[in-house]
This record gives C-alpha cells, sequence and structure tokens, in this order.
C-alpha cells in the first residue's frame, strides 16, 4: 500500500510540445511504528546548520504526525510528600488540570498536560485542611523530544546536476 504523487509542467507553443517531469514519488505509511519510506523524489529536513536538500532516491524516516494523538514533547513530572492521607490538585497556568487522592508519603504526579512554558503548581490538602503549596517553572517546545523519541533520518539520495560537460551525479 502506498500513495503516489507525479507532476509535470507542459508546454504548447508552435514549434510544438513538451513537458518536464517534477517531483514524483511513492511513500508508504507505517502509522505502528511512525515510519515513512519514500521512493522518488523528495526533499530532506533541513538540519541545524544547513537548510533541505531536493533528492532523489530511498528515505526512510521518523514521522509522528502519522499518529496524531501522539505527544512528543516532554512532559513535567511532579513529586511532593504527604502526611495524612491527602488530595492533591494540579494547576497549569492558574487552571486546574487534575485532582487525586494520595496516601502518606512520598507521591509523584507524571506527564503533567503543559502546552508552553509557564508555571505549576502543586497543593496538598490532608484531612485536617492544611495545605501546603508547591511551585514549579517549566518550559516547553515543539521542537523539543521526549527521551523515547528519537529523529534519525536514514536515506539514500542521488542528486544530479549538469555542467557544460553532461551529467554530474552524487550519492550520499
Amino acid at each position: 500500500m502506498g500513495v503516489g504523487i507525479a507532476g509535470f509542467i507542459g508546454r504548447w507553443t508552435r514549434q510544438g510540445a513538451g513537458f518536464v517531469r517534477l517531483d514524483t514519488n511513492w511513500t508508504i505509511d507505517d502509522p505502528a511504528n511512525m515510519r515513512v519510506l519514500r521512493l522518488g523524489d523528495s526533499i530532506s529536513r533541513g538540519g541545524v546548520g544547513g537548510g533541505p536538500l531536493r533528492f532523489a532516491g530511498i528515505q526512510a524516516a521518523r514521522n509522528f504526525s502519522v499518529q496524531p494523538g501522539f505527544v512528543t514533547i516532554p512532559l513535567p513530572s511532579l513529586s511532593a510528600s504527604a502526611a495524612l492521607p491527602s488530595v492533591v490538585d494540579v494547576y497549569v497556568d492558574g487552571a486546574l488540570r487534575q485532582s487525586r487522592d494520595v496516601q502518606p508519603g512520598p507521591f509523584e504526579i507524571a506527564d503533567v498536560p503543559v502546552v508552553t512554558g509557564g508555571g505549576v503548581q502543586l497543593i496538598v490538602r490532608d484531612l485536617l485542611g492544611r495545605e501546603v503549596l508547591y511551585r514549579q517553572s517549566y518550559y516547553s517546545a515543539p521542537t523539543l523530544l521526549r527521551r523515547a523519541c528519537t529523529i534519525i533520518p536514514t536515506s539514500l539520495d542521488f542528486c544530479a546536476a549538469r555542467s557544460a560537460g553532461g551529467a554530474t551525479i552524487m550519492a550520499s
């Protein structure tokens, strides 16, 4: 299975007709493993030190967009301790996001739902009504990846360039 895309541009004049093939590729998405395999013409991802490269060849890469609900950003974890059975309220940027009961002792709340940079407040309220407030700042951006997420593009690319003496083919 997969999707094939072909692009052409044509021109008709009195001298005749002609066309030029543009990008042509076959793409196979693998949502279960969040990967994509592309055969044909494509554009590579630009890195920190360089821009994208137009190539013809085979490209296998990680593609988190084939699972739209998958969260790639690292989410903060909060830990505290309760002396008595307590209720814990988690506020993100002033809005209540979670409330849960905890037993006496240390506890951790993992993967607190955040969107961008800001502050998290953790309020621990025990049976006697005493409250302890914990505050933590955080930073989040879509370019950050959580630990289990890696992007390692693998490709066999062929770039063709024309010169006065003929065509030159470079492989990487």
